[in-house]
């Protein structure tokens, strides 16, 4: 059971970073317009001037147009030249960074986890997919997340996706034997639970997912701790797991505890036994998106991860020219980070890490992210120029990393990938297409 711890130029003219993971797929009318960087309290330091941690407050960065160095320590005093400095220091460097700066530390207690299965269809699509449902209780906390578990007939130990979902379980099918949420759901999901029911199916093809030979396990995000946008915390795992020691302003976000609940969710279906423990691929769209990329950063029986247009906060970098800023994410969805984050809003420069070091703690396992021509608030390029700027750590292990075509474009060849189609935000046939191609590449 794992714990959830915490050379490129990218020259910019402008602040912003992609990624729109609103309630709708374009950027909201409503975002604000006139905020300045003035008007957040500089959350690198408590109240009366004492550090937070031991980083500097955020002021006190200084603005560089570079990409933060992949293995240069973040005094500057050393350098990570082989695997064995990558893993034996600089790794543990980053994830802290990225609590204390952006995600928040999660609390270092260790939640064991029970299982029970609650219901079982053999026959739930016939001669093709059983279905489970998998009651996954975390230790005392009070806590159960339900995970909906499809396997293919005929296929021992299959490989498995792994996906947070928006709605609930109910969403992927209109077939009543799949239990319907009762954790909380956003308005664009249906006025009713029941009107939720198979809202989003079609982003869900569970039968070609079997027909390929894979699981497919997926679990309401709510569970974990619901998306209300509320900022107070008050119910879910931060209510339930409350890290005393650290000042709140670090305490986790929101896309960190659904990462933590990623690897719970894992630990529940290992300990059932059905799918194979060393073929677990972790899959994300928007919000779900950068959930499953931290999730992988910290949890190595992540084996591959495929990151769907996942924007700021996902894959595409700080730094970039596209897309949602650090300011508006952090304003309208506050929760989703800890209290640093928002002190970088038109301060993208000043940002000691970047999203292509986040991509680079998964090497040298397997990491497709996917973007949306028409889905500039996601900032297809900039994701693009983080996978790109990630691929020297693969390379560390002496593996290819991404691999171009003749053209210069990546492709799915190597370990490392980025994949551009056509249209806009959305969850479709021709993604699921690429990533069981990805997965086959693999050799799964």
């Amino acid at each position: 059971m794992y714990r959830f711890g915490f050379g490129l130029m990218w020259v910019v003219g402008t602040f912003g970073c992609g990624g729109s993971d609103g309630a709708s797929d374009a950027a909201p009318s409503d975002a604000p317009s006139d905020s300045s960087s003035d008007a957040h309290e500089d959350a690198g330091v408590a109240d009366g001037g004492s550090p937070l941690g031991p980083y500097p407050p955020v002021t006190d960065l200084p603005a560089r147009d570079a990409l933060p160095d992949l293995f240069m320590s973040f005094d500057g005093t050393r350098r990570a030249s082989d695997v064995s400095e990558w893993e034996a220091w600089r790794q543990d460097e980053l994830r802290d960074l990225f609590a204390f700066y952006q995600y928040g530390y999660a609390p270092s207690d260790e939640v064991p986890v029970t299982v029970e299965v609650v219901v079982s269809e053999p026959d739930f699509i016939p001669d093709q997919v059983r279905y489970d449902e998998l009651a996954v209780r975390l230790g005392d906390l009070g806590l159960v997340v339900h995970v909906a578990l499809f396997t293919p007939h005929g296929v021992d130990s299959p490989p498995v996706f792994v996906a947070p979902n928006r709605c609930g379980n109910q969403e992927v099918t209109e077939d009543p034997r799949v239990r319907a949420t009762t954790a909380w759901q956003g308005d664009n999901c249906g006025s009713t639970v029941e009107e939720s029911r198979g809202v989003r199916a079609y982003q869900w093809p569970i039968s070609s997912i079997a027909e390929a030979g894979f699981a497919f396990a997926t679990f309401h995000e709510s569970e974990i701790d619901p998306d209300d946008e509320e900022h107070d915390f008050a119910n879910g795992v931060h209510a339930a797991l409350v890290d005393s020691a650290r000042d709140p302003r670090i305490r986790w976000g929101r896309v960190a505890a659904w990462a933590w609940g990623v690897s719970r969710v894992i630990d529940g279906l290992l300990e059932h036994g059905t799918v194979d423990a060393t073929r677990i691929a972790a899959v994300g769209h928007s919000r779900r998106g950068k959930t499953v990329l931290l999730a992988a950063a910290h949890d190595p029986r992540i084996a591959l991860v495929i990151a769907h247009q996942s924007g700021t906060g996902g894959v595409a970098l700080h730094r970039s020219l596209e897309g949602e800023t650090l300011e508006l994410i952090n304003a309208l969805f506050p929760s989703w980070f800890n209290d640093v984050f928002p002190t970088f809003a038109r301060r993208e420069l000043q940002t000691p890490v970047d999203q292509h070091q986040l991509i680079a703690l998964v090497a040298p396992r397997a990491v497709l992210a996917t973007d949306g021509s028409d889905d500039r608030w996601a900032d297809p390029d900039g994701a693009r120029a983080a996978v790109l700027a990630a691929s020297p750590a693969w390379e560390l292990y002496g593996a290819p990393g991404v691999v171009l075509d003749d053209a210069g474009a990546p492709t799915l060849d190597g370990p490392l990938a980025w994949h551009l189609r056509p249209g806009d935000h959305d969850l479709t046939d021709d993604d699921w297409a690429t990533f069981l191609e990805f997965a086959r590449r693999r050799g799964w």
